[in-house]
């Protein structure tokens, strides 16, 4: 691992912060985490492990990825990790048990880091076993266990990449392909379940229609034969844009399907139920504050834990104008998932607080990698879940937002 300057900012236009403002959240107690130096993107991608006693953050400006140690008081720094400048590095996180799988997107590979003797150390570096310069392989990562899946969503349709752990080395075991000649962009997003590989393909479009989106399930068969095509989940409505799978989060019987495109930008989640006859849609969740054909790209990130879901919509706008963003928090009460507190809002325009979520227990994290200030770009925010929703009555108003830039 080598030491680097910072890259520049690589977020794309839409993304970069809009001005300065003062910073922080309003509507629960927050602390906040940060880069160690500025032009960061810190909160670019999260990643929890199943313990909830992790927390990686990747601040793919900077080239470097931030192992956090978290127990009931909050999160520490176990370990800052540093990848090469201009591959990538940190393009999307999974974490699992004692590994670590980094996404380098710009150079199509992945980092695995291992944690031994309460130290995080490079494992390998893996590449497709049939290269594809620009693939962006390592752009969507799931792990469990000895099982890695790696998006290339760029390969051609795109593209999955499912590596194993042999007890010695990392080896590639299969690739799989869309079942839908029609899919685009299709490993864009990943669930590795016990028994099943979903893979999204958020902008696969239908007759008369663009990027709808597309959600694959692939089962797997009998030991050794690998993932099969066995369903496909859609958006409820063909509307153009949905970008159906730009975001996916399952736990259990129960799979979030973010659709921020959904609605003219509004956005919507879909939330499928597992059945013995397969995955079947349960109910759709709308943006609670949202005024209607407004883009403010609901579901642009999903987290659940239990019966807490979290759900990003970074270009929310303050009713007075302005891009603040948005997290919203839902609880299952009876089989129904319900606003648990007035949503919490950022006061720094351009910030995307929502941009990336995660749950870990009670603790909501809340990524705002566009935060901009002296000392850093880039925060993630954590408060308690569960005190919080007591405590919304007496939560601020929309905080001042300055409208966002012409």
């Amino acid at each position: 691992m080598n030491a680097t300057t910072p890259a520049p900012n690589r977020l794309p236009a839409l993304l970069l912060p809009l001005a300065l403002a003062a910073a922080g959240p309003v509507g629960a107690q927050f602390s906040a985490l940060g880069a160690d130096s500025g032009a960061a993107e810190f909160g670019y991608a999260l990643a929890v492990d199943s313990a909830a006693s992790r927390l990686a953050v990747s601040a793919p400006a900077q080239s470097a990825v931030y192992v956090y140690l978290c127990d009931a008081q909050g999160c520490g720094l176990e370990q800052r990790l540093q990848g090469v400048a201009g591959r990538g590095f940190g393009a999307a996180l999974a974490l699992d048990g004692d590994r670590l799988a980094v996404g380098e997107a710009g150079a199509d590979s992945v980092r695995l880091f291992r944690r031994v003797s309460g130290s995080w150390t490079a494992e390998t570096t893996l590449a497709a076993a049939a290269p594809l310069a620009g693939s962006r392989f390592g752009e969507a990562l799931a792990l469990r266990g000895e099982r890695l899946a790696i998006g290339a969503p760029r390969q051609a349709q795109g593209a999955v990449h499912v590596f194993s752990f042999s007890g010695a080395s990392w080896a590639q075991t299969q690739t799989v392909f869309a079942q839908d000649v029609q899919a685009r962009r299709f490993g864009a997003r990943l669930v590795l379940l016990p028994d099943q590989l979903l893979v999204a393909a958020p902008l696969t479009s239908s007759p008369g229609s663009y990027a709808n989106g597309r959600v694959e399930v692939h089962a797997e068969g009998a030991a050794g034969s690998g993932f099969a095509f066995v369903q496909a989940l859609l958006p409820a409505a063909a509307n153009g844009g949905e970008l159906f799978g730009q975001a996916l989060s399952a736990q259990g019987d129960r799979l979030l399907v973010g659709s921020p495109g959904a609605a003219a930008g509004a956005g919507r989640v879909q939330v499928f139920e597992r059945g013995l006859s397969g995955w079947s849609l349960r109910t759709s969740l709308q943006p609670p504050t949202d005024v209607s054909g407004v883009a403010t790209r609901f579901g642009w990130s999903l987290a659940q834990d239990g019966a807490r879901v979290l759900v990003g919509e970074p270009f929310a706008r303050a009713p007075a104008g302005g891009l603040c963003g948005v997290a919203h928090a839902f609880i299952d009460s009876a089989g129904t998932l319900a606003p648990a507190a007035v949503p919490y809002r950022d006061r720094q325009p351009g910030g995307l607080f929502g941009f990336a979520v995660a749950l870990a227990g009670p603790r909501a994290l809340i990524a705002a990698p566009g935060q901009s200030d002296a000392q850093a770009v880039g925060r993630v925010f954590s408060t308690d879940l569960a005190l919080s929703l007591y405590g919304h009555g007496f939560e601020l108003p929309w905080p001042s937002c300055a409208p966002a830039a012409p």
